[in-house]
């Protein structure tokens, strides 16, 4: 759940964290996994998670809540070089 704790911080604090590290404050997925493996490595659940997919539970945590907080993070119409999308914090949110 997007309430779940990472050792005293969100996931959700943590992608606002790495939106406002990055260039223009702004970013693919895997930029802000990048950034969010750098600088919260120690807090990040990183068993991997049941099924077919087998990405780390932290990184299908991210993907679902900057999809789905529309509120908190904006999916911007630009991609990146390669067709990712970019990803930005929504206005008014910090």
């Amino acid at each position: 759940r997007n309430s779940k704790r990472a050792r005293g911080m969100t996931y959700g604090d943590m992608i606002s964290a790495a939106l406002k590290a990055l260039p223009s404050r702004r970013g693919t997925l895997e930029d802000i996994y990048s950034v969010i493996e750098e600088e919260f490595s120690a807090q990040l659940n990183t068993e991997l998670e049941a099924g077919p997919r087998q990405v780390p539970v932290w990184k299908a945590s991210v993907r679902k809540i900057i999809n789905l907080n529309s509120v908190r993070f904006h999916r911007t119409s630009a991609t990146d070089a390669s067709g990712h999308t970019i990803f930005e914090l929504a206005k008014g949110a910090s």
